[in-house]
């Protein structure tokens, strides 16, 4: 889209403002620098405008216009357009995508002001590298989630609570995928592997349906059986890197069936943990310890799954979480050990013992 049809008719005002001010500084103080790490452009970002947690839609309104953003307006555009950003003169405006949800919506208007920030620093710092247009979008999206899940605070609140993704969205108000990457990362920054697994709902039926969904919270969607289609998503595995773990979980457009990861929770209509799962090497590494947990909306249905992993020999990590929540045990889960191909999706895995619940039998918590 041309940058002047963002602002409609006419030319904009020019003045001065916060935003190219804050970009001035940024150039100053990261002066010879090809270029400046999202991270770090984010807490400069949070600490000069003085963002506190957590920041809502209407909050980032407000600052965008003490940014010097005269126009963010909400228009419909297509689906893998979740906003956009123009700039004419020292006048700044954005678009965001009406149809999307709120969360989205919030993680957006970071992600485009950051673009904009980029292309400021651009005119201003000589030595600057520009992004391509790929890392341009990935280092815009990062920006969001360090201005809204600073590392080092959550990095904290995520051993706390025992790497628990549904209460560490509960005090983020980020979307549970946001959560497991911003885990993933934190984690793996602190030398820690970890994997996380979402499965959720995508049906959206019609324009109609998305807008209505749009203006709920997350949790009043419509409860959806197990045997609606899924997708899903997982942080630092894929099925070329390692087909074996891959062959447990549905792939997009495909059924959440028997023998799934996901098949359990529903099942067992609780958390489930699998203290050791061996056979699947991945991150070098052949043990680890799973927690599969429903995000539940009635006792009927389930609307997501979040399964979390690390090694076997970390399990203490998920104390925290396993202290607070009731759940059903597997001793031992058995993978394929060859990753030559893709096993066919309606792999069964081998459990021993059969899961007990965790209510029923005070041994079967693990010694972590």
């Amino acid at each position: 889209m041309n940058q002047y049809d963002l602002f409609g008719v006419g030319q904009p005002h020019h003045s001065r403002n916060r935003l190219e001010e804050f970009c001035d500084r940024i150039a100053h103080h990261y002066s010879g620098k090809p270029q400046v790490a999202p991270e770090e452009l984010a807490q400069d970002f949070s600490t000069s405008f003085r963002i506190n947690l957590p920041i809502t839609l209407d909050d980032q309104l407000v600052l965008a216009k003490r940014l010097g953003i005269r126009q963010v307006r909400f228009v419909p555009l297509s689906d893998e357009v979740g906003g956009l950003n123009a700039r004419v003169g020292d006048v700044y405006a954005i678009r965001i995508n009406e149809l999307n949800h709120r969360v989205r919506q919030e993680h957006t208007l970071f992600h485009e002001v950051f673009e904009l920030i980029q292309h400021r620093l651009e005119e201003v710092m000589h030595s600057y590298r520009r992004y391509s247009k790929l890392d341009l979008e990935r280092a815009a999206d990062e920006f969001a989630s360090n201005v809204f899940m600073p590392s080092e605070s959550f990095l904290k609140d995520a051993f706390e609570k025992g790497l628990d993704v549904i209460e560490l969205q509960t005090k983020y108000k980020r979307a549970y995928s946001s959560i497991l990457i911003r885990t993933a990362r934190t984690l793996q920054k602190s030398g820690i592997p970890f994997v996380g697994l979402l499965y959720e709902d995508v049906d959206y039926e019609n324009v109609r349906e998305a807008k209505r969904r749009m203006k709920d919270p997350i949790e009043s969607r419509i409860p959806l059986e197990m045997s609606l289609r899924y997708r899903w998503t997982t942080l630092a595995l894929s099925p070329r890197q390692n087909p074996v773990l891959a062959s447990y979980l549905p792939t997009k457009g495909d059924m959440v069936i028997p023998g799934t990861l996901a098949r359990l929770a529903f099942e067992h209509r609780g958390p489930v943990l699998i203290e050791r799962a061996t056979g699947f090497d991945f991150f070098g590494m052949d043990d680890l310890t799973m927690l599969i947990r429903p995000v539940i909306w009635d006792r009927s249905a389930i609307a997501k799954v979040i399964i979390t992993a690390v090694r076997y020999e970390q399990r203490r990590l998920l104390q925290p979480q396993l202290s607070k929540i009731e759940f059903n045990m597997v001793d031992r889960m058995h993978g394929l050990h060859s990753i030559t191909s893709r096993p066919p999706v309606q792999l069964s895995f081998l459990l021993d013992p059969h899961p007990v619940s965790s209510s029923a039998q005070e041994d079967s918590h693990p010694a972590v």
